[in-house]
């Protein structure tokens, strides 16, 4: 039974997964860098210039199909039936935007008789006649609105009469026929294409599975380099200011339920307070300055040189500094929650009965009081780890730390989208993962948990 609700809480966490990278990802697919290449939906027109129309579709084109933006977007589209009907008329590329929208107005059939009429009349006209009626065409399908539709119409027919040859009668003979046809109703009706696995989300779902992120908008450096580098430092930071502050609040708490009515306890309690209420950068910018008064220097060496070794990685003046800055944040918040639930605990029954029975203080505190209050405890820890995100942030910035937070930042404020994706799925990964392993911290931590796994 164990085994079986693991594995069905496994495959939902899985689920979970799927759904959020696949919201990432329709929420990713709005962003400006897949509609055009950088620079050329700038208004000011910086990297492209004045070029012409022809030569910017050009250059989006090349660069949609270079990037397989030009595929489908999921594995199925829903279609008009119109639309799909449309390509029974054998019109050119270049007429293909008019003659679907008279295969959705007036049906197939006349737009076919007319693109007919339309192809001998064009091989007997001059250009510049060809290219006026098929600019007032493009028009006239691009048009939305009921009325102005029927007056381009119109339009077409009085330039077709202005030369009244026998080539421009026909055509405008069976342009008049074909306003006359009523499409059916069906064709719009929509209409579902399976595109199998040549579409977008497919490729970039296959891509994530195998770590492919793309490349930054910047350098065109990886993705997943850029976030490895910066998950180093971030991880660090994080993980030695965490073990500082579970360390501190532990010893801190176990004094403190000890001497509840003292008056060293009844300080520390408000000091924490404090402490817990000053907003992290505050006391970042605290440190850093007391740091600085103390004749600290700004001059702090990257993280990654070649002769640092791990221990004088921790050493280093910045990551040092944010660690203690990471476990001021963490600590008051921890150790008083600690506190309560020890106090809690002291007052319950079996508590008592455990002293009455010749227990010393310190056994029964260790036998029955600390697993009772580990349980609420790995809750409020996984809550600390997903809200230290936000601390790491604020610190990174502070003592100028290349991690994941100033990663993200920079992402953001130069439009680096491919970076910012990446990082937006690391962290509700990171989060999913943090809840799932929460939960089954329980069952090892308290047996009754096992029947609601």
């Amino acid at each position: 039974m164990f085994i079986f609700r693991f594995c069905f809480k496994t495959i939902r966490l899985i689920i979970t997964l799927w759904i959020t990278v696949s919201f990432v990802f329709i929420l990713s697919h709005f962003l400006p860098i897949n509609k055009a290449p950088k620079g050329m939906l700038e208004e000011n027109s910086a990297v492209y210039g004045n070029t012409n129309t022809n030569t910017l579709n050009q250059v989006r084109d090349d660069f949609l199909h270079r990037k397989g933006l030009d595929l489908p977007l999921f594995y199925f589209d829903f279609i008009q039936l119109g639309k799909i009907k449309a390509e029974q008329v054998p019109s050119t590329q270049e007429d293909k935007p008019w003659t679907t929208a008279a295969v959705m107005r007036h049906g197939v059939k006349g737009t076919h008789a007319f693109y007919v009429f339309w192809q001998e009349w064009a091989k007997n006209v001059k250009e510049n006649d060809k290219i006026r009626l098929f600019s007032k065409l493009l028009y006239w399908a691009e048009e939305k609105e009921y009325a102005s539709v029927n007056n381009l119409g119109k339009e077409i027919i009085l330039y077709l009469l202005k030369t009244p040859n026998s080539a421009n009668l026909q055509l405008a003979n069976a342009w008049k026929n074909l306003q006359e046809n009523e499409v059916p109703f069906h064709y719009h009706l929509p209409f579902s294409i399976w595109n199998g696995s040549n579409n977008i989300y497919h490729q970039w779902l296959s891509n994530l599975i195998i770590g492919e992120l793309g490349f930054s908008n910047q350098d065109q450096t990886p993705v997943l380099e850029k976030i490895k580098a910066a998950f180093q430092v971030s991880s660090s930071l994080a993980l030695a200011g965490l073990i500082t502050a579970l360390f501190l609040s532990f010893l801190g708490s176990l004094y403190l339920s000890q001497n509840p009515t003292s008056v060293f306890t009844q300080v520390c309690q408000k000091f924490l307070y404090l402490l817990d209420s000053i907003p992290g950068f505050l006391i970042a910018l605290g440190i850093f300055a007391i740091y600085l008064s103390l004749g600290g220097t700004l001059s702090f060496y990257l993280y990654g040189e070649a002769t640092e070794s791990l221990f004088q990685h921790f050493l280093n003046p910045s990551v040092l500094l944010g660690s203690v800055c990471i476990a001021l944040l963490v600590t008051p918040h921890l150790t008083l929650q600690f506190v309560q639930g020890l106090l809690e605990q002291k007052s319950k029954l079996y508590f008592r009965t455990a002293l009455g029975k010749g227990y010393s203080y310190k056994k029964a505190m260790r036998k029955h009081a600390l697993p009772n209050t580990l349980v609420p405890t790995i809750t409020l820890l996984s809550e600390v780890i997903i809200s230290l995100v936000a601390g790491v942030l604020v610190v990174e910035i502070t003592f100028s730390l290349p991690g994941i937070g100033s990663l993200f930042t920079d992402s953001i404020i130069n439009g680096d989208y491919p970076v910012m994706v990446g990082l937006t799925l690391l962290l509700l990964v990171f989060r999913l993962g943090v809840v799932w392993l929460s939960e089954l911290a329980f069952v090892f931590i308290d047996p009754r948990m096992k029947n609601n796994l």
